[in-house]
Protein backbone atom coordinates (compact mmCIF):
# COMPACT_ATOMS: atom_id res chain seq x y z
CA UNK A 1 0.00 0.00 0.00
CA UNK A 2 3.00 2.08 0.93
CA UNK A 3 4.47 2.01 -2.63
CA UNK A 4 0.92 2.52 -4.31
CA UNK A 5 0.82 5.99 -2.49
CA UNK A 6 3.90 6.95 -3.71
CA UNK A 7 3.03 6.41 -7.12
CA UNK A 8 -0.14 7.84 -6.79
CA UNK A 9 1.88 11.49 -5.48
CA UNK A 10 4.65 11.45 -8.11
CA UNK A 11 1.87 10.76 -10.85
CA UNK A 12 -0.22 13.84 -9.82
CA UNK A 13 2.93 15.58 -9.48
CA UNK A 14 3.69 14.78 -13.01
CA UNK A 15 0.71 15.91 -14.13
CA UNK A 16 1.42 19.18 -12.19
CA UNK A 17 4.78 19.86 -13.90
CA UNK A 18 4.03 18.64 -17.69
CA UNK A 19 0.70 21.65 -17.35
CA UNK A 20 3.02 23.69 -15.62
CA UNK A 21 5.64 23.23 -18.26
CA UNK A 22 4.08 22.92 -20.91
CA UNK A 23 5.23 25.93 -22.73
CA UNK A 24 9.10 24.80 -21.45
CA UNK A 25 11.86 25.53 -23.93
CA UNK A 26 13.40 22.80 -25.64
CA UNK A 27 16.65 22.37 -23.64
CA UNK A 28 13.99 22.31 -20.47
CA UNK A 29 14.62 19.28 -18.08
CA UNK A 30 10.73 18.66 -18.19
CA UNK A 31 10.92 16.78 -21.75
CA UNK A 32 13.44 13.85 -20.35
CA UNK A 33 11.29 13.14 -17.67
CA UNK A 34 8.09 13.23 -19.88
CA UNK A 35 10.04 10.84 -22.76
CA UNK A 36 11.33 8.70 -19.58
CA UNK A 37 8.79 8.44 -17.43
CA UNK A 38 8.61 5.23 -16.14
CA UNK A 39 11.78 4.98 -15.69
CA UNK A 40 12.48 8.06 -14.24
CA UNK A 41 9.55 6.88 -11.73
CA UNK A 42 10.88 3.87 -10.92
CA UNK A 43 14.05 5.64 -9.77
CA UNK A 44 12.87 7.97 -7.76
CA UNK A 45 10.40 5.72 -5.94
CA UNK A 46 13.68 3.61 -5.36
CA UNK A 47 15.63 6.94 -4.12
CA UNK A 48 12.83 7.88 -2.20
CA UNK A 49 12.04 4.60 -0.12
CA UNK A 50 15.88 4.41 0.62
CA UNK A 51 15.81 8.14 1.90
CA UNK A 52 18.91 9.00 -0.70
CA UNK A 53 17.50 11.44 -3.26
CA UNK A 54 19.41 15.05 -2.69
CA UNK A 55 17.95 18.31 -4.73
CA UNK A 56 20.38 19.87 -6.68
CA UNK A 57 21.82 23.16 -6.61
CA UNK A 58 19.31 25.61 -8.03
CA UNK A 59 20.78 26.85 -11.22
CA UNK A 60 21.36 30.91 -11.67
CA UNK A 61 20.31 32.62 -14.75
CA UNK A 62 20.54 36.11 -16.12
CA UNK A 63 18.21 37.48 -18.24
CA UNK A 64 18.12 41.29 -18.99
CA UNK A 65 20.14 41.71 -16.14
CA UNK A 66 18.23 40.55 -13.75
CA UNK A 67 19.34 37.14 -11.71
CA UNK A 68 16.71 34.00 -11.60
CA UNK A 69 17.56 30.91 -9.61
CA UNK A 70 15.86 28.05 -10.88
CA UNK A 71 15.07 24.39 -9.70
CA UNK A 72 15.72 21.17 -11.49
CA UNK A 73 12.70 20.41 -12.73
CA UNK A 74 12.81 16.83 -11.12
CA UNK A 75 13.58 18.25 -7.96
CA UNK A 76 10.46 20.31 -8.67
CA UNK A 77 8.93 16.67 -9.36
CA UNK A 78 9.73 15.60 -5.95
CA UNK A 79 8.96 19.13 -4.42
CA UNK A 80 5.47 18.80 -5.41
CA UNK A 81 4.78 15.09 -4.75
CA UNK A 82 5.93 16.00 -1.10
CA UNK A 83 4.00 19.09 -0.64
CA UNK A 84 0.78 16.65 -1.91
CA UNK A 85 1.64 14.34 0.60
CA UNK A 86 1.90 15.86 3.29
CA UNK A 87 -1.23 18.10 2.47
CA UNK A 88 -3.12 14.97 2.84
CA UNK A 89 -2.21 14.15 6.04
CA UNK A 90 -1.85 17.52 7.05
CA UNK A 91 -4.36 20.02 6.13
CA UNK A 92 -7.11 18.90 8.59
CA UNK A 93 -5.22 20.04 11.45
CA UNK A 94 -3.99 23.53 10.00
CA UNK A 95 -6.44 26.62 11.07
CA UNK A 96 -8.27 28.91 8.80
CA UNK A 97 -5.30 31.94 9.80
CA UNK A 98 -2.99 30.00 7.76
CA UNK A 99 -3.42 31.13 4.70
CA UNK A 100 -0.50 30.14 2.84
CA UNK A 101 -2.21 26.65 3.07
CA UNK A 102 -4.53 25.62 0.19
CA UNK A 103 -8.14 26.40 0.56
CA UNK A 104 -7.67 28.92 3.26
CA UNK A 105 -7.77 32.18 0.98
CA UNK A 106 -4.08 32.92 0.34
CA UNK A 107 -2.43 35.81 -0.36
CA UNK A 108 -5.19 38.02 -0.83
CA UNK A 109 -7.39 37.20 2.43
CA UNK A 110 -3.85 38.03 4.06
CA UNK A 111 -3.72 41.24 2.43
CA UNK A 112 -7.69 42.30 3.32
CA UNK A 113 -6.84 41.05 6.90
CA UNK A 114 -3.66 43.30 7.40
CA UNK A 115 -5.40 46.45 5.53
CA UNK A 116 -8.57 46.09 7.39
CA UNK A 117 -6.44 46.37 10.73
CA UNK A 118 -4.14 48.56 9.69
CA UNK A 119 -6.18 50.98 7.82
CA UNK A 120 -3.31 53.04 6.59
CA UNK A 121 -2.20 50.85 3.98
Amino acid sequence: MYGQQIIEQLDAAYDWLCEAKQDAGASHGVWDIRRNWLQVQAELIIALTNNTYRLKPLKRHSINGDTVDVLEALDSLVIKATSLAMEKIYNLHFPKQCTHVKGHGGCQSTVKQVRRQWSFL
